[in-house]
Order: structure tokens, then C-alpha cells, then sequence
């Protein structure tokens, strides 16, 4: 079974109902979070043990994610 590695853009109050249950699938990998706002960002990172950016754009640079989660808001 394929392995999928997942970025998500938006670690606000959305980040918890798409990142744990992500994390509960077993050929699920959360490989990096991205936020503007630094103390979430952190949180983020440090709860997934992932790399975190601050620009949406950087994570979209990776070779290495095959999903993106976008929670930003509307």
C-alpha cells in the first residue's frame, strides 16, 4: 500500500480535525505544517514532529508531499 505524505496549510482551529485523524491512518505521514502565525506554526511542528513554514509557498516546493490540506479561512 502506497505511503502518502501530507502538508497542511493552516494550523488555526480546523489544524485538529484533519491533522489527528491523519496522524491515526497508518500509511499516513503529516511531513510539514505551514502558518503565518509563529506560535501555532510551532505548536504544529512540535505536535507532528514535521518541519513548519511560514510561507505556503515553500512547502509547496517539496518533492517529498503527495497531499496538501488547504484550512485556511474562506
Amino acid at each position: 500500500m502506497k505511503n502518502f505524505r501530507v502538508g497542511i496549510i493552516g494550523c488555526g482551529n480546523i489544524f485538529g480535525v484533519h491533522a489527528f485523524p491523519l496522524h491515526t491512518i497508518p500509511n499516513v505521514e503529516v511531513k510539514a505544517v505551514c502558518d503565518i502565525k509563529p506560535q501555532a506554526l510551532q505548536s504544529a511542528s512540535q505536535l507532528f514532529h514535521c518541519d513548519g513554514y511560514s510561507d505556503y509557498r515553500e512547502l509547496l516546493k517539496r518533492d517529498d508531499i503527495d497531499v496538501v490540506h488547504i484550512l485556511t479561512p474562506h
